[in-house]
């Protein structure tokens, strides 16, 4: 009983992590055509939605049958930190809840995706 309950948290915790993604690019759009926004807070937004969204489709990428080669495993994992590193600084230059959203999704997604990869080499 106690692995079914933490599968579905995890289940739960990356259908999340989807839907704060879904939301952030509906809710930054419209942030980003706002003409009161300095260059550098709509660039640093941009790359943020764009870290985090690379994040969720590598996160995808993981289960496909790309994910069966250990080389492209590995690389998926190097890539998805990357993306990390450029992503959660970005989000800081958000406002309102977007911002919230984009960094537990940006977290939860490196998460998901480095135990992915763990179970993946295991085996």
């Amino acid at each position: 009983m106690l692995t079914t309950t933490m599968e579905g948290l995890l289940l739960l915790m990356w259908v999340g992590a989807f839907v704060c993604v879904f939301y952030a690019w509906s809710e930054g759009l419209s942030q980003l055509r706002s003409v009161q926004l300095r260059v550098w807070r709509r660039t640093a937004m941009f790359l943020g939605l764009f870290s985090v969204t690379a994040q969720a489709i590598l996160f995808v990428a993981l289960w496909s049958p790309m994910a069966r080669h250990r080389a492209a495993i590995v690389t998926c994992m190097r890539v998805d930190f990357a993306l990390v590193l450029l992503g959660v600084p970005c989000t800081f230059a958000w406002r309102g809840k977007a911002r919230r959203c984009i960094l537990a999704s940006s977290l939860i997604l490196l998460v998901g995706c480095f135990f992915t990869v763990l179970a993946e080499l295991a085996v």
